[in-house]
């Protein structure tokens, strides 16, 4: 997801196996004995009651999917903008932001490679030089963030439980410990310049006088089968990035 902003955009980022929990048997074993309850409850014509314990037959609820994080992107050149657009090519896949500040054009495209299962985002100017660019990741699941070989690097650990919005509970996100056998997962972005100097540290990747910057980000999670327990596949994600 793109929101499309000038001097600040956000792009969502999500991996479809990145979810709460972990291996269990989610099966309720008295399921069997309270049906006969409840049969017998409505033989009786006690209705409200049979249904009441028919909850008792129900299974636990299911783990929550959950979002990776965010592309966080910051430009130098402020927001007094003007000819703005945006717009989607659904042909090609390809989200186009375009508009000017004072006599220079700003373009950024993004699209993903499922075959490459990357995500690149280009920036260009039409002035050489006049691009001025922070990029960033961040998430809302615990994570930290470091610098592998000139990449800037996310890596986080899902929560062990996750209940639903609608069930209120004291604690509706729980999280383990560094044994927890919960879902790990990892992002990692990398940028290309032409022409100015570029940076990469803790609080992100900086680019600046470039004429035009490409990004690649490219995330995974430990999820290797329903029955695998998630910690004994941490190396995962950075082997498949």
């Amino acid at each position: 997801m793109a929101f499309g902003g000038v001097e600040r955009d956000r792009i969502g980022l999500n991996e479809h196996t990145l979810w709460s929990g972990m291996p269990k048997k989610g099966s309720n074993g008295h399921a069997i004995e309270v049906l006969s309850k409840v049969r017998e409850l409505v033989r009786e014509g006690r209705y409200a009651e049979a249904d009441i314990t028919c909850k008792e037959m129900m299974g636990p609820y299911t783990q929550s999917y959950l979002p990776f994080g965010d592309l966080h992107l910051t430009f130098g050149h402020g927001d007094l903008h003007h000819d703005y657009s945006r717009s989607l090519d659904l042909e090609n896949a390809l989200v186009r932001v375009e508009y000017r500040i004072g006599n220079i054009v700003y373009t950024r495209e993004m699209f993903v490679s499922h075959p490459d299962q990357v995500l690149i985002v280009r920036l260009e100017a039409s002035v050489p030089g006049a691009l001025d660019v922070r990029a960033r990741l961040d998430s809302a699941l615990r994570h930290s963030v470091a610098v592998d070989n000139g990449k800037f690097v996310l890596r986080g650990l899902a929560p062990e439980h996750v209940s639903p919005n609608y069930h209120e509970v004291d604690h509706p996100i729980v999280y383990g410990d560094e044994t927890s056998e919960a879902m790990c997962f990892s992002g990692y972005l990398h940028a290309e310049v032409d022409g100015g100097m570029l940076n990469v540290d803790a609080a992100g990747i900086h680019a600046t006088g470039a004429t035009r910057i490409t990004l690649y980000f490219s995330g995974a999670t430990s999820y290797n089968g329903q029955d695998t327990a998630k910690a004994k596949m941490r190396e995962r994600p950075r082997s498949l990035i």
